[in-house]
């Protein structure tokens, strides 16, 4: 399945039975509005920083619809999980989450060559 068509299966049917009109985005109070972000976000090809950051926040949503949207479009671009369950408890979580921060930090300000 492509990662809009599974982004979509997530998404579509919370939308449906939400606010028809939410506003949308990453940092949107209404949680529709962030699903629709994060399903932007995780098909986005290349996301944005704002959009990898936005996807590395939901990494420790209370939603789990949330986590599963971020951690495919990470997964996609990184090529890996990087041990991240979205299922799993929170403190289960932790250290994945603290993996992919420092993925993104690499990614930001990778060390130099030839040391």
């Amino acid at each position: 399945m492509r990662l809009t068509q599974f982004v979509a299966a997530i998404c579509l049917p919370i939308a449906a039975g939400c606010n028809t009109d939410p506003k949308v985005g990453l940092d949107s109070q209404d949680p529709t509005g962030r699903l629709i972000a994060l399903r932007d976000a995780a098909a986005a090809e290349p996301p944005t920083d704002e959009q990898i950051r936005g996807m590395l926040e939901a990494l420790d949503s209370e939603d789990a619809a949330a986590r599963q949207i971020a951690i495919v479009g990470l997964s996609r671009l990184a090529g890996s999980d990087l041990g991240y369950d979205a299922g799993a408890e929170s403190w289960e979580r932790e250290s994945a989450t603290r993996r992919w921060l420092d993925w993104y930090a690499h990614r930001l300000d990778p060390a130099p060559a030839g040391g």
